[in-house]
């Protein structure tokens, strides 16, 4: 039986009984040790062998960039409630597959490091994946200004698309990993000529409309609001064009066909706006010969094909 001394008087101790509590069970099982790998800690249990987890750490800001440095866009809340765990640069998932917990977590800071921590678990571990998760410390993740800022380093600068501005309105568009029909495109805006950056929109997040294949897309933005992202099929005979009237946030697709001219993604459109409010596209062909090219009146609501 536990006591509290709830006061004195006259001399005389007044014990109050505590209601006993059960000794919280170990999460981790018993003994534990640290894992570190550059300002990476983690705790694990003493008992488990090397390799179980896996651990990495790569300076992206110096080295040719790869399909793993892409803003990561949290598709769950994650396994922790850690209030830097909410960044768009930082991931928890956790999914159960053929029987087996499978947990990743990746963190992008702005020193340009990208860590990143995989291990494997039975289903019934899921206390213990949330232990070893509490105890992760991961220097802070990247903010989309620090990102942005990353990607214009002269090793990362293949990951821009394509970028737009209006003034002190700019907008960059950038893209994952290349050449493959998963490819995910994100798209920052600036408002103050570049000194702070948002992410505005991206493939992941469902259910907007918004460019998710390979290609090599256009941007314009003719004004603070209306703006056209523009990207041939790939090695088909279609341009998807899609228009936004709020900045970026949300986007209306038009599918517009090239007929006969056969064009490839891989072929970056051209748009350009006049001054009179004419907008016209031009796609490059897929082999030699004159590219597909139409014009709109009316913000890229409609479009005519030109004949060449």
């Amino acid at each position: 039986m536990r006591w509290l001394i709830s006061s004195l008087t006259a001399g005389a101790l007044l014990l109050t009984p505590l209601a006993s509590h059960k000794p919280r069970a170990n999460p981790f099982g018993g003994p534990t040790r640290i894992l570190s790998l550059g300002g990476l800690t983690m705790r694990v249990p003493a008992s488990w062998p090397p390799g179980l987890v896996t651990l990495s750490d790569t300076n992206v800001s110096t080295t040719q960039a790869d399909g793993n440095l892409e803003p990561l866009v949290p598709r769950s809340p994650g396994l922790t409630a850690a209030q830097d765990n909410r960044s768009p640069f930082f991931s928890e998932t956790e999914q159960t597959e053929d029987g087996i917990l499978l947990v990743s977590i990746q963190d992008l800071t702005a020193a340009g490091r990208f860590y990143s921590v995989t291990f494997n678990l039975i289903p019934t571990q899921r206390r213990l994946a949330h232990a070893i998760l509490n105890s992760l410390r991961i220097p802070p993740p990247a903010t989309a200004t620090q990102y942005v800022r990353l990607l214009r380093r002269r090793a990362l600068a293949p990951l821009i698309l394509a970028s737009a501005d209006h003034g002190r309105d700019q907008w960059l568009l950038h893209g994952g990993q290349g050449a493959t029909e998963m490819e995910t495109f994100y798209l920052y805006r600036s408002t103050d000529g570049g000194r702070q950056w948002h992410l505005i929109n991206n493939t992941y997040e469902q259910p907007p409309c918004f460019p998710g294949t390979a290609g090599s897309p256009a941007i314009l933005f003719w004004n603070a609001q209306d703006g056209l992202i523009a990207e041939s099929s790939f090695g088909g005979h279609h341009v998807d064009v899609y228009r936004t009237h709020d900045a970026g946030q949300h986007w209306t697709r038009t599918v517009l066909s090239t007929h006969r001219i056969r064009v490839t993604s891989f072929n970056q459109p051209i748009l350009t706006h006049t001054q009179k409010g004419r907008l016209t596209l031009d796609a490059p062909a897929a082999i030699k010969g004159a590219p597909f090219r139409a014009f709109s009146v009316n913000g890229g609501v409609r479009w005519h094909a030109i004949q060449n």
